[in-house]
Formats: structure tokens, C-alpha cells, sequence
């Protein structure tokens, strides 16, 4: 959270920053990201604010054992951040990686898969899009549950 206090024309230019750079027609006419919330969201944070420091240690050590068991498949340019999912990349493996995704679907891990291309013609987006895989990283994870997903993977 925070505020922004200054003229009106610079609170129109924060306004389309933190709107992804939509100015009112829902144009993109400047760099933008995604920096709202809704009140329920940053009460929910506030609510579990105390609890992240333990939180953040545990994905810390599920991100451990993925990188220890998987290391070959997970970004250099994500470790050592710490997220609720762990993404790994198949390097252009589309066989390798649907057949992944489906062992984890048929054992119930629940998965996402990000980076969709907005434009189906950017072969190499649509390659990231079809090799990725975010396992859980979630701190109510078992060692053993981690472990579960990992030898699914590598199998």
C-alpha cells in the first residue's frame, strides 16, 4: 500500500502505471504493472502478515528440494526467489512436458502453467508457454509430498 500526493496530471500518469499503462479507454499507452489491490485482498494480507516470516522459511526449503532434485529444469533467473510455485522448463521438450503434465494431473498435484503467448505466430513464447510446468511450493507441503512430486517428474 502506500499514497501518492502531487498534481493532478502526475496522479493520472501513477494511475495508468499501476493499471498495467490502460489509460480510460483501456488503451495501453505507457509501461504499466499491476500494482493494485482491492481492500479484501489487503486485508487478507494483513491478516496472514505475521504468519509469511515462517511461511517464506518453509518455501525456502520446499525451493531447496526442487532445486536439489530438479535443478536442471528450474530458471537460473529464479533462484534463489521463493514463490508459491515453482516453475520448470523443458527446454523445447513439448512430448517430455505434456507427458509430465499429465502424470501430475492423473496423481492429483494441482499445477499451472503460465506464460501464454498473446500472439499464437511467437514461436518462441508458444514454446516457453507449451515446456512449463509450476509445481506447488506451498508452505503446508510434507518433505515426502515434495519428494512425491519430484520422482513424478524425473519419472
Amino acid at each position: 500500500g502506500g499514497a501518492v500526493i502531487a498534481k493532478k496530471n502526475t496522479i493520472e500518469k501513477v494511475k495508468q502505471y499501476i493499471n498495467f499503462g490502460f489509460d480510460a479507454e483501456r488503451i495501453p499507452r505507457r509501461p504499466g504493472m499491476n500494482a493494485k489491490i482491492s481492500e479484501y485482498t489487503a486485508a487478507i494480507g494483513l491478516a496472514v502478515l505475521e504468519k509469511m516470516p515462517a511461511a517464506i522459511e518453509r518455501r525456502c526449503q520446499i525451493r531447496d528440494i526442487y532445486q536439489r532434485e530438479l535443478g536442471d529444469l528450474i530458471p537460473i533467473s529464479y533462484l534463489p526467489a521463493v514463490y508459491q510455485a515453482m516453475p520448470i522448463f523443458f527446454h523445447a521438450d513439448h512430448l517430455r512436458a505434456r507427458a509430465v503434465r499429465t502424470k501430475l494431473q492423473q496423481a492429483a498435484v494441482e499445477i499451472l502453467q503460465y506464460y501464454r503467448p498473446l500472439i499464437t505466430a511467437a514461436p518462441v513464447a508458444d514454446m516457453l508457454f507449451q515446456t512449463n510446468i509450476c509445481l506447488p511450493c506451498h508452505q503446508d507441503l510434507t518433505d515426502d509430498e515434495v519428494h512425491f512430486i519430484c520422482n513424478l517428474v524425473k519419472s
